[in-house]
């Protein structure tokens, strides 16, 4: 399957329809926004399977070329998942078209073109990716809504699970405060491990100041004290960690 830029005189579909005014003025205007589906080759010219109106109002506009998804004869089953994109209910049926254009190759651009939608909405549905078993299925039946599943996805596998485990009816501000006690740990692990690793180097820059200071001088007791003090204030720092 190919997501191309086809000429109009290499599609046989030569059918005539009535067209809507307005719809035959906003393809002069704009062109095709929502590619059609086509099969065959440049050899022996395409078939339309679905656009048929698109079509022959490109041939009315005096367009030259249109955009089309090519498909072979393996690409049954996505091609009706492609077709049904914006007609099912259930964002789990857009979650499965995305899967397979990746398993496919397809960039982003190009399923944004492919499905007539945008970046930023196929962007929400790649969350949705990362979304477990349990909670793919919740989307599936309905009982996880979109906005949900998609701050759910965001969060670990395991923590998603265990918020799935531990409630049968999971809302939006029940993910929001998972996330914020999440997002809040990790920062703290963070931030330990940056203040244990601050601690430990200024135990090996305070010992690097110290030599320098003393070799190959007479240093008084009450600077040896007082290196002391500071010595071991730095190691009962770094054992509190």
């Amino acid at each position: 399957m190919r997501f191309m830029e086809v000429e109009i005189e290499r599609i046989k579909d030569h059918a005539e329809y009535r067209l809507d005014r307005g719809f035959l003025k906003n393809i002069k205007r704009e062109g095709v926004r929502v590619p059609v589906i086509l099969s065959g080759d440049d050899e022996s010219g395409y078939v339309v399977i679905d656009g048929r109106r698109r079509v022959c109002a490109s041939r009315e506009a005096g367009l030259e070329k249109i955009p089309a998804v090519v498909v072979n004869g393996d690409a049954n089953s996505l091609l009706g998942l492609m077709l049904n994109f914006h007609r099912s209910p259930n964002p789990s049926h857009e979650v499965e078209v995305i899967k397979e254009l990746v398993r496919e190759g397809y960039t982003i651009d190009e399923m944004a073109k492919a499905l007539d939608t945008t970046r930023t909405k196929l962007k929400r549905y790649f969350h949705l990716l990362n979304l477990c078993d349990e909670g793919f299925e919740r989307l599936r039946d309905g009982r996880l809504k979109m906005g949900t599943a998609v701050a759910l996805s965001k969060l670990p596998v395991e923590t998603q699970r265990r918020i799935l485990s531990n409630n049968e009816v999971i809302t939006l501000k029940t993910v929001e405060s998972e996330r914020r006690n999440f997002n809040l740990e990790s920062f703290g692990s963070i931030f330990d491990e940056a203040v244990f690793s601050e601690v430990h180097s200024l135990g090996a820059e305070f010992e690097n100041i110290v030599a320098r200071l003393t070799t190959g001088r007479v240093i008084p007791d009450e600077v040896k004290s007082a290196i002391e003090v500071l010595r071991k204030f730095i190691e009962k720092e770094v054992e509190t960690l």
